[in-house]
C-alpha cells in the first residue's frame, strides 16, 4: 500500500537538496483499527517551508515561488507531479479519500484519510512492503514489513548531498507509523506507546530493523484501553457531586435562617442527653 522507502527517498532528493535540513520532511502513517473489522487510514505529509527557504538560500536556490503554494501544490512540485494521496488512492480507489490541506505556521502539507475500510482490504503484500491485520475473538494483531530501511543512512542514490553536509537520510526525514487497536495493547515492538496506540519511529538503527528491513508488530486483547483513566474520572465526578451538594445545602440554610442540625450522638460517640433549661435562683428577699 505504501510506496517503498527506497523509492521515496531518492524522489525527494531530486529537488536539489530542498529537504536537507533536519526534520524538514515529515511523513506519518496512522491506522485506527475498529472493533467491527474496519479501519481508518490517514497519511500525513508535511514540509517545513521555513527550513526549505533557509536551505534554498544556503544553496543559492530561489524558493520564492514555492513559498506561496498550498500543501497539495507544493508537494506535487517537489515530487515531480506525484499525487500526495497516491499511497491511499492507488490501492483504495473505490473509497472516498478526504484531503485536508495543512497550513500550520511554517508547516505546509496534506493529510489524506480513508474511513471504514475492511481490514481484509488493507492486507497487502508488495515488492518492498507488506501489511497484515488480523482480528478475531482473541483480539487484534498488526504486522508490517518495510524493506530498504537501511537506505535511510544514505547509499548510492543519495548522491553527494548528504556526504557534503555530514547528514544521514534519517536526519532529513521524520517517518512515523502509529497504530491504534480496540481493547488493551499487549505485546509490541513499538518505539513508544500511549494507551492503546503503538508508535514506531522509522530509523535505520531502530531495534525493530534487522538486515535493513523494519518489522512492526503489535497486538490487542479485548477489554479496556491500556492506561485507562476511567476510575479517576469516576472519583472526580463523585467528589464534584459531593461538593455541589454541600454548596446547595448551605445556600438553602442561609435563605431559610434555619440553623444546621446538631451532630448525631451516634457520630460524636457521646450518649445523647435531654436538653434542660438552666435554673435561675430567685432574687434575695423574695424567698
Amino acid at each position: 500500500m505504501h510506496r517503498s522507502i527506497r523509492r521515496a527517498a531518492p524522489a525527494v532528493l531530486l529537488v536539489v537538496a530542498s529537504l536537507v535540513l533536519t526534520g524538514c520532511f515529515r511523513f506519518e502513517s496512522t491506522y485506527t483499527i475498529n472493533d467491527d473489522g474496519t479501519a481508518d487510514v490517514s497519511i500525513l505529509t508535511v514540509i517545513d517551508t521555513k527550513q526549505l527557504e533557509e536551505l534554498g538560500g544556503l544553496l543559492g536556490q530561489d524558493t520564492t515561488d514555492l513559498m506561496d503554494l498550498g500543501g497539495e501544490d507544493l508537494l506535487s512540485t517537489l515530487t515531480e507531479g506525484d499525487d500526495p494521496c497516491g499511497d491511499v488512492t492507488g490501492s483504495l480507489a473505490s473509497y472516498d479519500v478526504e484531503l485536508e490541506e495543512i497550513n500550520d505556521g511554517s508547516e505546509v502539507g496534506v493529510k489524506c484519510t480513508v474511513s471504514g475500510v475492511p481490514i481484509e482490504e488493507l492486507t497487502t503484500s508488495g515488492q518492498d512492503s507488506s501489511i497484515s491485520i488480523e482480528q478475531d475473538d482473541a483480539g487484534t494483531r498488526f504486522t508490517a514489513t518495510l524493506q530498504g530501511v537501511d537506505e535511510l543512512t544514505g547509499g548510492a542514490d543519495s548522491g553527494d548531498i548528504t556526504e557534503l553536509l555530514g547528514l544521514s537520510l534519517d536526519e532529513l526525514f521524520s517517518i512515523v507509523f502509529s497504530v491504534s487497536g480496540p481493547g488493551t495493547l499487549g505485546d509490541n515492538n513499538a518505539s513508544s506507546t500511549n494507551g492503546s496506540t503503538a508508535t514506531w519511529d522509522i530509523t535505520a538503527d531502530a531495534d525493530f530493523v534487522v538486515n535493513g528491513d523494519a518489522t512492526l508488530t503489535a497486538e490487542w486483547t479485548p477489554g479496556g484501553s491500556s492506561g485507562s483513566n476511567t476510575w479517576i474520572i469516576i472519583v472526580a465526578v463523585l467528589v464534584a457531586l459531593a461538593g455541589i451538594a454541600a454548596v446547595v445545602f448551605f445556600v438553602l440554610r442561609g435563605r431559610s435562617g434555619t440553623p444546621a442540625p446538631a451532630a448525631d450522638a451516634s457520630i460524636t460517640g457521646v450518649d445523647a442527653q435531654p436538653t434542660v433549661p438552666p435554673v435561675v435562683p430567685p432574687p434575695p428577699g423574695n424567698a
